[in-house]
């Protein structure tokens, strides 16, 4: 929505019955008021801000026309989430190796870039062990460990003679990491992806009076964690949306799983391994690391609202 802007503010012509100019006369309020009122401009009928909450909408008459499909049938709209999942570095749990004395046949780069799309490794400034590499490799990619068809980020190494008698390790790989970036809706069940891709996925969620539902609740941390020891929710319904709010690693978060996702991660709260259970109206997960990065925290409370 635009004001006017007059180049001659409250100048106004008078015309007589045959519409000929007679003169300007310059007009302005002179009521004294008790109350000035709201004005009618741009600020108080459709600011930017509104307006790009609303899809862009220029007018007034454009935003009630949007407003109007809520009112008269919100159930009739289709809901998509928004997600992305680009490929990131994956480290695994600290773990700790003993002899290790064949070196020839391995590389150490001091760092990794993962292509976001491929997920493909590619390692920076790589050097042949064509020899033994004592203490030179530590903080260093090593792959593949030799003897094995794994790869390692060595955190610390001790030396025996031509050899090392144990070192400190954590596996990496590429993995997909799912983060959402809200909610998006239309009448037409065939908005969404739209025709030219704007980089992100967009999954149905079906149409919001058949499908929506929507379960609360909250559940006390047992401080257990692991593949042997997962957490689960059961719902009457089958989520498409999970999220979980309580004490993470470090603070109060908030982690979310969306429909499909096989991990997920929030920085400095929740680090989750493996989801499991889409499709089925009970959702599991675990984490390998410690009993906080699951949402499971001995005696911490967890609420959660799903829906489906």
């Amino acid at each position: 929505m635009l004001d006017r802007a007059p180049t001659k503010p409250n100048r106004y012509a008078v015309y007589d019955d045959a519409h000929n100019f007679l003169r300007y006369e310059y007009h302005e309020r002179a009521d004294e008021p008790t109350q000035a009122g709201d004005a009618l401009n741009k600020a108080t009928l459709l600011s930017d801000a509104t307006a790009a909450k609303l899809n862009g909408v220029k007018t007034p008459n454009a935003a009630f026309g949007l407003l109007s499909r809520f009112h008269a049938g919100l159930g009739n709209e289709y809901v998509w989430s928004k997600t992305k999942s680009p490929y990131v570095l994956s480290l695994g749990t600290t773990q700790t190796g003993g002899a290790w004395s064949t070196f020839t046949g391995g590389y150490y780069a001091d760092d990794v870039l993962v292509n976001s799309a491929t997920g493909e490794i590619t390692y920076v400034n790589p050097q042949a062990m064509s020899g033994f590499p004592g203490t030179t490799i530590v903080n260093k990619y090593v792959y593949p460990r030799i003897g094995t068809s794994v790869a390692h980020l060595i955190l610390s190494v001790t030396v025996s003679e031509s050899a090392f008698s144990s070192y400190a390790y954590k596996d990496y790989s590429s993995t997909r990491l799912t983060t959402l970036y809200g909610y998006v809706n239309s009448p037409d069940s065939a908005a969404y992806p739209p025709s030219v891709s704007d980089g992100y996925t967009y999954t149905a969620l079906g149409q919001i009076g058949s499908n929506a539902q929507i379960a609360t609740g909250s559940y006390t941390g047992a401080g257990t964690y692991g593949s042997g020891n997962p957490n689960s929710l059961t719902f009457g319904f089958v989520p498409k949306f999970i999220a979980i709010n309580g004490k993470g690693l470090s603070k109060i978060g908030t982690v979310i799983f969306v429909n499909g996702a096989t991990k997920t991660y929030e920085e400095y709260c929740f680090d989750i391994t493996e989801i499991s259970g889409w499709g089925t109206n009970t959702v599991s997960w675990y984490s390998d690391h410690i009993a906080r990065d699951q949402a499971n925290f001995s005696g911490a409370i967890y609420k959660f609202v799903a829906i489906g």
